[in-house]
Protein backbone atom coordinates (compact mmCIF):
# COMPACT_ATOMS: atom_id res chain seq x y z
CA UNK A 1 0.00 0.00 0.00
CA UNK A 2 1.28 3.42 -0.93
CA UNK A 3 -0.35 6.74 -0.09
CA UNK A 4 -3.63 5.18 0.97
CA UNK A 5 -4.35 3.59 -2.42
CA UNK A 6 -4.17 0.04 -3.73
CA UNK A 7 -4.91 -1.53 -7.10
CA UNK A 8 -7.58 -4.07 -7.85
CA UNK A 9 -6.93 -7.08 -10.13
CA UNK A 10 -7.69 -4.98 -13.20
CA UNK A 11 -5.03 -2.47 -12.20
CA UNK A 12 -7.46 0.30 -11.25
CA UNK A 13 -6.58 2.40 -8.20
CA UNK A 14 -8.96 2.29 -5.26
CA UNK A 15 -8.80 3.76 -1.75
CA UNK A 16 -7.45 1.61 1.05
CA UNK A 17 -10.20 0.50 3.42
CA UNK A 18 -9.79 -0.45 7.06
CA UNK A 19 -10.64 -4.02 6.06
CA UNK A 20 -7.79 -4.16 3.54
CA UNK A 21 -5.43 -2.64 6.09
CA UNK A 22 -6.42 -5.40 8.51
CA UNK A 23 -5.92 -8.06 5.83
CA UNK A 24 -2.40 -6.78 5.23
CA UNK A 25 -1.67 -6.66 8.96
CA UNK A 26 -2.81 -10.26 9.38
CA UNK A 27 -0.67 -11.28 6.40
CA UNK A 28 2.33 -9.78 8.17
CA UNK A 29 1.61 -11.51 11.49
CA UNK A 30 3.34 -14.90 11.56
CA UNK A 31 1.47 -15.85 14.73
CA UNK A 32 -1.83 -15.90 12.83
CA UNK A 33 -0.66 -18.14 9.99
CA UNK A 34 -0.55 -21.88 9.66
CA UNK A 35 2.48 -22.52 7.50
CA UNK A 36 3.11 -25.55 5.35
CA UNK A 37 1.24 -28.80 5.65
CA UNK A 38 2.15 -32.42 5.98
CA UNK A 39 -0.68 -34.01 4.04
CA UNK A 40 1.31 -34.57 0.82
CA UNK A 41 0.28 -34.36 -2.80
CA UNK A 42 -3.23 -35.72 -2.27
CA UNK A 43 -3.85 -33.10 0.39
CA UNK A 44 -2.64 -30.30 -1.86
CA UNK A 45 -4.68 -31.67 -4.75
CA UNK A 46 -7.74 -31.89 -2.51
CA UNK A 47 -7.43 -28.18 -1.68
CA UNK A 48 -7.25 -27.17 -5.33
CA UNK A 49 -9.96 -29.48 -6.62
CA UNK A 50 -12.23 -28.42 -3.74
CA UNK A 51 -11.68 -24.76 -4.64
CA UNK A 52 -12.56 -25.35 -8.29
CA UNK A 53 -15.67 -27.21 -7.19
CA UNK A 54 -16.55 -24.38 -4.80
CA UNK A 55 -16.19 -21.70 -7.49
CA UNK A 56 -18.36 -23.77 -9.84
CA UNK A 57 -21.03 -24.08 -7.14
CA UNK A 58 -20.93 -20.37 -6.24
CA UNK A 59 -21.17 -19.34 -9.88
CA UNK A 60 -24.05 -21.70 -10.58
CA UNK A 61 -25.83 -20.41 -7.46
CA UNK A 62 -25.60 -16.86 -8.82
CA UNK A 63 -23.03 -15.48 -6.37
CA UNK A 64 -22.29 -11.96 -7.60
CA UNK A 65 -18.73 -11.63 -6.36
CA UNK A 66 -15.92 -13.31 -4.45
CA UNK A 67 -12.17 -13.31 -4.02
CA UNK A 68 -10.30 -16.39 -2.87
CA UNK A 69 -6.79 -16.08 -1.46
CA UNK A 70 -4.71 -19.23 -1.26
CA UNK A 71 -2.41 -19.96 1.68
CA UNK A 72 -3.83 -17.09 3.70
CA UNK A 73 -4.06 -17.66 7.48
CA UNK A 74 -5.42 -21.18 6.91
CA UNK A 75 -5.38 -23.08 3.60
CA UNK A 76 -7.78 -20.79 1.72
CA UNK A 77 -9.64 -17.58 2.53
CA UNK A 78 -12.70 -16.18 0.78
CA UNK A 79 -13.68 -12.49 0.79
CA UNK A 80 -17.18 -11.42 -0.17
CA UNK A 81 -15.71 -8.93 -2.68
CA UNK A 82 -12.23 -7.74 -3.72
CA UNK A 83 -12.95 -4.06 -3.07
CA UNK A 84 -14.08 -2.95 0.40
CA UNK A 85 -14.65 -6.48 1.73
CA UNK A 86 -16.90 -6.88 4.74
CA UNK A 87 -16.62 -10.61 5.44
CA UNK A 88 -13.95 -13.28 5.30
CA UNK A 89 -14.32 -17.06 5.54
CA UNK A 90 -11.27 -19.12 6.43
CA UNK A 91 -11.10 -22.71 5.21
CA UNK A 92 -8.94 -25.41 6.72
CA UNK A 93 -9.06 -28.37 4.36
CA UNK A 94 -8.08 -31.90 5.36
CA UNK A 95 -8.43 -35.01 3.26
CA UNK A 96 -8.87 -38.18 5.29
CA UNK A 97 -8.95 -41.79 4.19
CA UNK A 98 -10.73 -44.12 6.56
CA UNK A 99 -12.32 -43.23 9.88
CA UNK A 100 -14.67 -40.33 10.57
CA UNK A 101 -13.69 -37.18 12.44
CA UNK A 102 -14.58 -36.84 16.10
CA UNK A 103 -13.86 -34.23 18.79
CA UNK A 104 -10.71 -36.08 19.79
CA UNK A 105 -9.18 -35.75 16.31
CA UNK A 106 -10.65 -32.27 15.83
CA UNK A 107 -9.94 -30.69 19.21
CA UNK A 108 -8.19 -33.20 21.45
CA UNK A 109 -11.33 -33.62 23.56
CA UNK A 110 -11.87 -37.08 25.03
CA UNK A 111 -14.56 -38.65 27.21
CA UNK A 112 -12.86 -37.17 30.27
CA UNK A 113 -10.72 -34.47 28.69
CA UNK A 114 -12.09 -30.93 28.85
CA UNK A 115 -9.13 -28.97 27.45
CA UNK A 116 -8.89 -28.19 23.75
CA UNK A 117 -5.38 -28.91 22.49
CA UNK A 118 -3.64 -25.78 21.19
CA UNK A 119 -2.36 -27.51 18.06
CA UNK A 120 -5.68 -29.11 17.14
CA UNK A 121 -7.61 -28.08 13.99
CA UNK A 122 -10.46 -26.39 15.87
CA UNK A 123 -8.11 -24.53 18.21
CA UNK A 124 -6.31 -23.10 15.19
CA UNK A 125 -9.58 -22.06 13.53
CA UNK A 126 -10.81 -20.36 16.71
CA UNK A 127 -7.52 -18.50 17.04
CA UNK A 128 -7.67 -17.37 13.41
CA UNK A 129 -11.22 -16.05 13.69
CA UNK A 130 -10.36 -14.10 16.83
CA UNK A 131 -7.50 -12.45 14.93
CA UNK A 132 -9.94 -10.34 12.89
CA UNK A 133 -11.52 -7.24 14.45
CA UNK A 134 -12.74 -5.23 11.44
CA UNK A 135 -13.85 -7.98 9.09
CA UNK A 136 -16.63 -10.33 10.14
CA UNK A 137 -14.75 -13.63 10.17
CA UNK A 138 -16.17 -17.14 9.74
CA UNK A 139 -14.27 -20.41 9.48
CA UNK A 140 -14.93 -23.89 8.19
CA UNK A 141 -13.12 -27.17 8.67
CA UNK A 142 -13.67 -28.97 5.35
CA UNK A 143 -13.06 -32.65 4.74
CA UNK A 144 -14.05 -35.51 2.47
CA UNK A 145 -14.86 -37.52 5.62
CA UNK A 146 -17.94 -37.05 7.80
CA UNK A 147 -18.15 -35.95 11.43
CA UNK A 148 -19.27 -38.04 14.37
CA UNK A 149 -19.91 -35.29 16.93
CA UNK A 150 -22.80 -35.23 19.37
CA UNK A 151 -25.43 -32.51 18.97
CA UNK A 152 -27.50 -30.54 21.45
CA UNK A 153 -30.61 -31.60 19.54
CA UNK A 154 -29.69 -35.25 20.02
CA UNK A 155 -27.86 -37.73 17.83
CA UNK A 156 -24.73 -36.92 15.86
CA UNK A 157 -23.79 -34.92 12.76
CA UNK A 158 -22.77 -38.04 10.87
CA UNK A 159 -25.37 -37.52 8.13
CA UNK A 160 -25.10 -33.70 8.01
CA UNK A 161 -23.20 -31.79 5.34
CA UNK A 162 -22.60 -28.84 7.67
CA UNK A 163 -22.77 -28.32 11.41
CA UNK A 164 -21.82 -25.22 13.42
CA UNK A 165 -19.92 -25.61 16.68
CA UNK A 166 -22.84 -23.84 18.36
CA UNK A 167 -24.93 -26.95 17.56
CA UNK A 168 -22.74 -29.25 19.67
CA UNK A 169 -23.84 -30.41 23.10
CA UNK A 170 -23.76 -27.65 25.76
CA UNK A 171 -20.97 -29.49 27.58
CA UNK A 172 -18.70 -29.51 24.54
CA UNK A 173 -19.52 -25.89 23.73
CA UNK A 174 -18.42 -25.01 27.26
CA UNK A 175 -15.15 -26.89 26.80
CA UNK A 176 -14.43 -25.05 23.56
CA UNK A 177 -15.31 -21.64 25.03
CA UNK A 178 -13.44 -22.12 28.31
CA UNK A 179 -10.24 -23.37 26.68
CA UNK A 180 -10.21 -20.69 23.98
CA UNK A 181 -11.07 -17.82 26.34
CA UNK A 182 -8.32 -18.82 28.79
CA UNK A 183 -5.74 -19.29 26.04
CA UNK A 184 -6.37 -15.95 24.32
CA UNK A 185 -7.45 -13.78 27.24
CA UNK A 186 -10.93 -12.96 25.98
CA UNK A 187 -14.38 -13.25 27.47
CA UNK A 188 -16.14 -16.58 27.04
CA UNK A 189 -19.07 -14.77 25.47
CA UNK A 190 -16.74 -13.48 22.74
CA UNK A 191 -15.97 -16.98 21.45
CA UNK A 192 -18.05 -17.15 18.22
CA UNK A 193 -18.88 -20.84 18.00
CA UNK A 194 -21.79 -19.99 15.72
CA UNK A 195 -19.34 -18.68 13.10
CA UNK A 196 -17.23 -21.83 12.92
CA UNK A 197 -18.44 -25.02 11.30
CA UNK A 198 -17.60 -28.51 10.12
CA UNK A 199 -18.32 -29.11 6.45
CA UNK A 200 -18.44 -32.36 4.53
CA UNK A 201 -17.16 -32.24 0.94
CA UNK A 202 -18.17 -35.39 -0.98
CA UNK A 203 -15.02 -35.66 -3.09
CA UNK A 204 -13.48 -39.09 -3.57
CA UNK A 205 -9.78 -38.53 -2.82
CA UNK A 206 -8.69 -41.27 -5.23
CA UNK A 207 -10.76 -39.79 -8.07
CA UNK A 208 -10.87 -36.04 -7.38
CA UNK A 209 -10.27 -34.90 -10.95
CA UNK A 210 -13.13 -36.99 -12.32
CA UNK A 211 -15.52 -35.63 -9.68
CA UNK A 212 -14.72 -32.01 -10.46
CA UNK A 213 -14.75 -32.54 -14.23
CA UNK A 214 -18.27 -33.91 -13.82
CA UNK A 215 -19.32 -30.80 -11.90
CA UNK A 216 -17.72 -28.54 -14.51
CA UNK A 217 -19.44 -30.43 -17.33
CA UNK A 218 -22.82 -29.92 -15.68
CA UNK A 219 -22.34 -26.17 -15.38
CA UNK A 220 -20.74 -25.71 -18.81
CA UNK A 221 -23.59 -27.62 -20.43
CA UNK A 222 -25.99 -24.99 -19.10
CA UNK A 223 -23.80 -22.10 -20.27
CA UNK A 224 -22.69 -23.47 -23.63
CA UNK A 225 -23.59 -27.05 -24.53
CA UNK A 226 -21.12 -27.00 -27.42
CA UNK A 227 -18.21 -26.55 -25.00
CA UNK A 228 -19.29 -28.90 -22.22
CA UNK A 229 -17.03 -31.61 -23.62
CA UNK A 230 -14.05 -29.39 -22.83
CA UNK A 231 -14.73 -29.54 -19.10
CA UNK A 232 -11.53 -31.52 -18.58
CA UNK A 233 -9.40 -28.86 -20.26
CA UNK A 234 -11.15 -26.16 -18.23
CA UNK A 235 -10.52 -27.96 -14.93
CA UNK A 236 -6.91 -28.78 -15.79
CA UNK A 237 -6.15 -25.17 -16.70
CA UNK A 238 -7.72 -23.89 -13.47
CA UNK A 239 -5.88 -26.51 -11.43
CA UNK A 240 -2.53 -25.42 -12.91
CA UNK A 241 -3.34 -21.77 -12.17
CA UNK A 242 -4.26 -22.52 -8.56
CA UNK A 243 -1.24 -24.77 -8.09
CA UNK A 244 1.02 -21.88 -9.08
CA UNK A 245 -0.79 -19.51 -6.71
CA UNK A 246 -0.62 -21.93 -3.78
CA UNK A 247 3.13 -22.27 -4.17
CA UNK A 248 3.60 -18.51 -3.69
CA UNK A 249 3.80 -18.82 0.09
CA UNK A 250 6.33 -16.02 0.69
CA UNK A 251 4.94 -13.21 2.82
CA UNK A 252 3.45 -10.44 0.70
CA UNK A 253 4.23 -6.82 1.60
CA UNK A 254 1.12 -5.20 0.09
CA UNK A 255 -2.47 -5.92 -0.86
CA UNK A 256 -1.58 -5.56 -4.54
CA UNK A 257 1.11 -8.22 -4.22
CA UNK A 258 -1.12 -10.54 -2.20
CA UNK A 259 -4.02 -10.64 -4.64
CA UNK A 260 -1.66 -10.74 -7.61
CA UNK A 261 0.27 -13.75 -6.33
CA UNK A 262 -2.36 -15.71 -4.40
CA UNK A 263 -5.76 -14.29 -5.31
CA UNK A 264 -8.41 -15.64 -7.67
CA UNK A 265 -11.58 -13.61 -8.16
CA UNK A 266 -15.06 -14.07 -9.61
CA UNK A 267 -13.97 -11.82 -12.49
CA UNK A 268 -11.03 -14.09 -13.29
CA UNK A 269 -13.27 -17.14 -13.12
CA UNK A 270 -15.71 -15.45 -15.47
CA UNK A 271 -12.87 -14.62 -17.86
CA UNK A 272 -11.81 -18.27 -17.86
CA UNK A 273 -15.34 -19.31 -18.79
CA UNK A 274 -15.46 -16.68 -21.54
CA UNK A 275 -12.10 -17.82 -22.91
CA UNK A 276 -13.35 -21.39 -23.05
CA UNK A 277 -16.28 -20.33 -25.22
CA UNK A 278 -13.86 -18.80 -27.71
CA UNK A 279 -12.33 -22.22 -28.34
CA UNK A 280 -13.65 -24.19 -31.30
CA UNK A 281 -16.31 -26.82 -30.71
CA UNK A 282 -14.17 -29.95 -31.07
CA UNK A 283 -17.09 -32.33 -31.23
CA UNK A 284 -18.50 -30.42 -34.21
CA UNK A 285 -15.05 -30.39 -35.85
CA UNK A 286 -14.72 -34.16 -35.45
CA UNK A 287 -18.18 -34.67 -36.94
CA UNK A 288 -17.24 -32.46 -39.91
CA UNK A 289 -13.98 -34.36 -40.49
CA UNK A 290 -15.75 -37.74 -40.37
CA UNK A 291 -18.33 -36.53 -42.89
CA UNK A 292 -15.63 -35.14 -45.21
CA UNK A 293 -13.64 -38.39 -45.06
CA UNK A 294 -16.77 -40.50 -45.45
CA UNK A 295 -17.64 -38.74 -48.70
CA UNK A 296 -14.07 -38.68 -50.02
CA UNK A 297 -13.34 -42.33 -49.20
CA UNK A 298 -16.86 -43.65 -49.88
CA UNK A 299 -17.32 -45.21 -46.45
CA UNK A 300 -20.51 -47.24 -46.10
CA UNK A 301 -23.05 -45.74 -43.70
CA UNK A 302 -22.56 -48.58 -41.23
CA UNK A 303 -18.77 -48.09 -41.22
CA UNK A 304 -19.18 -44.35 -40.65
CA UNK A 305 -21.58 -44.97 -37.76
CA UNK A 306 -19.09 -47.33 -36.09
CA UNK A 307 -16.44 -44.60 -36.28
CA UNK A 308 -18.87 -42.09 -34.78
CA UNK A 309 -19.64 -44.47 -31.91
CA UNK A 310 -15.91 -44.97 -31.28
CA UNK A 311 -15.36 -41.21 -31.30
CA UNK A 312 -18.15 -40.73 -28.78
CA UNK A 313 -16.51 -43.28 -26.51
CA UNK A 314 -13.12 -41.53 -26.81
CA UNK A 315 -14.72 -38.19 -25.93
CA UNK A 316 -16.50 -39.80 -22.98
CA UNK A 317 -13.23 -41.26 -21.71
CA UNK A 318 -11.53 -37.89 -21.88
CA UNK A 319 -14.44 -36.15 -20.19
CA UNK A 320 -14.42 -38.65 -17.30
CA UNK A 321 -10.67 -38.40 -16.84
CA UNK A 322 -10.04 -41.72 -18.56
CA UNK A 323 -6.81 -42.63 -20.31
CA UNK A 324 -6.56 -41.87 -24.04
CA UNK A 325 -2.77 -41.94 -24.27
CA UNK A 326 -2.42 -45.65 -25.01
CA UNK A 327 1.11 -46.63 -24.09
CA UNK A 328 1.69 -48.21 -27.50
CA UNK A 329 0.91 -44.99 -29.35
CA UNK A 330 3.61 -42.44 -30.09
CA UNK A 331 1.45 -39.34 -29.84
CA UNK A 332 4.26 -36.88 -30.62
CA UNK A 333 4.83 -38.80 -33.87
CA UNK A 334 1.18 -38.28 -34.81
CA UNK A 335 1.47 -34.59 -33.97
CA UNK A 336 4.54 -34.44 -36.20
CA UNK A 337 2.51 -35.87 -39.09
CA UNK A 338 -0.09 -33.12 -38.62
CA UNK A 339 2.68 -30.51 -38.51
CA UNK A 340 4.08 -31.84 -41.78
CA UNK A 341 0.59 -31.85 -43.27
CA UNK A 342 0.17 -28.19 -42.38
CA UNK A 343 3.58 -27.12 -43.67
CA UNK A 344 3.16 -29.01 -46.96
CA UNK A 345 -0.57 -28.25 -47.42
CA UNK A 346 -1.71 -31.87 -47.48
CA UNK A 347 -5.36 -32.65 -47.99
CA UNK A 348 -7.43 -33.91 -45.08
CA UNK A 349 -7.54 -37.35 -46.66
CA UNK A 350 -3.75 -37.57 -47.04
CA UNK A 351 -3.16 -36.53 -43.42
CA UNK A 352 -5.80 -38.98 -42.21
CA UNK A 353 -4.32 -41.89 -44.18
CA UNK A 354 -0.82 -41.16 -42.87
CA UNK A 355 -2.01 -41.06 -39.24
CA UNK A 356 -4.21 -44.13 -39.77
CA UNK A 357 -1.20 -46.07 -41.09
CA UNK A 358 0.89 -45.08 -38.08
CA UNK A 359 -1.85 -46.11 -35.67
CA UNK A 360 -2.16 -49.49 -37.39
CA UNK A 361 1.53 -50.06 -36.65
CA UNK A 362 1.15 -48.96 -33.02
CA UNK A 363 -2.09 -50.93 -32.44
CA UNK A 364 -2.10 -53.95 -34.78
CA UNK A 365 -4.93 -55.70 -32.92
CA UNK A 366 -7.28 -52.72 -32.77
CA UNK A 367 -10.52 -52.55 -34.76
CA UNK A 368 -10.71 -50.51 -37.96
CA UNK A 369 -13.41 -48.24 -36.51
CA UNK A 370 -11.39 -47.43 -33.40
CA UNK A 371 -8.20 -46.84 -35.41
CA UNK A 372 -10.05 -44.40 -37.66
CA UNK A 373 -11.71 -42.72 -34.67
CA UNK A 374 -8.31 -42.30 -33.01
CA UNK A 375 -6.93 -40.82 -36.23
CA UNK A 376 -9.74 -38.26 -36.47
CA UNK A 377 -9.41 -37.47 -32.78
CA UNK A 378 -5.65 -36.95 -33.11
CA UNK A 379 -6.08 -34.70 -36.14
CA UNK A 380 -8.61 -32.40 -34.49
CA UNK A 381 -6.58 -32.25 -31.28
CA UNK A 382 -3.51 -31.24 -33.28
CA UNK A 383 -5.41 -28.68 -35.34
CA UNK A 384 -6.78 -26.99 -32.24
CA UNK A 385 -3.51 -27.24 -30.27
CA UNK A 386 -5.10 -29.41 -27.59
CA UNK A 387 -3.43 -32.25 -25.69
CA UNK A 388 -4.27 -35.91 -26.24
CA UNK A 389 -5.02 -36.66 -22.56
Amino acid sequence: MVGGWVKNQKGDAMPTTTAIIELCEVEADDDLHEFGGGHGNKGNDFDRFWLINEMLALTEAGETDFLFILEYVQDIARLDKPQSPATITLYQLKKKEGNVWDLNSLAGLTAKGKQVKADSPLAKLLKSVLGFKTLAADAEFVSNTRFRVELAAGGTALSMDYVALSELTPERQTHLRDSTAARHGVAKTDIPLQRIGLRYAPIEVNDMRVHVIGAAHGMLKKLSAAHAAQADSFVDALFAKLATASRNTSKCKSWDELISKRGYSKAQFGDALADLQLLPDQQKLREDVVMELSLALSWPTRARMRIEVALTELARLKLSGGELALSEVDWPALKAISNTSESQSWSTVREFEAIEASLQEFLPGESVARIRALAVYAMVQAWTNQTFV
